[in-house]
């Protein structure tokens, strides 16, 4: 989506990742470079990109449903504070039950953000009055 100029096209797309954003904090490097180098035998993607593809992931949502405070401290850092949302798997096989708690602790997000990613991300990426 992001080499296809898709991002360009559609500013208003939206679009919620699942378990932290997957591979995605991981690549943004991996990303740039191969956009950077690209041989044009082997791109068919756009050239006029507006910014490296890392610039793009800011666009994207993911959920806390990492079970890692690293993990969730990596999504935090890739997407934004604003850009991640309280996730939790359904039917659950395994959850401890101070689990989203204690990493959003260790994640050493305010206590806005905190809030933020418990209820007030999800309000505003499902364009629920926030109150």
């Amino acid at each position: 989506m992001i080499y296809s100029g898709t991002l360009d096209r559609h500013r208003g797309l939206r679009l919620l990742l699942a378990h932290g954003g997957g591979t995605l904090p991981y690549l943004g490097g991996r990303l740039d470079g191969t956009w950077v180098g690209y041989r044009p035998d082997r791109w068919d993607g756009p050239d006029d990109l507006e910014r490296p593809p890392s610039g793009y992931l800011h666009r994207f949502a993911c959920d806390t449903n990492v079970w890692s405070a690293p993990a969730l401290r990596l999504a935090v850092e890739t997407f934004g504070a604003d850009h991640v949302l309280f996730g939790n798997d359904y039917p659950p096989v395994w959850t401890p039950l101070d689990g989203p708690a204690a990493m959003l602790a260790a994640v050493g997000l305010s206590p806005d953000g905190v809030e933020g990613v418990r209820w007030r991300n999800a309000a505003r990426f499902f364009g629920l009055p926030v109150v």
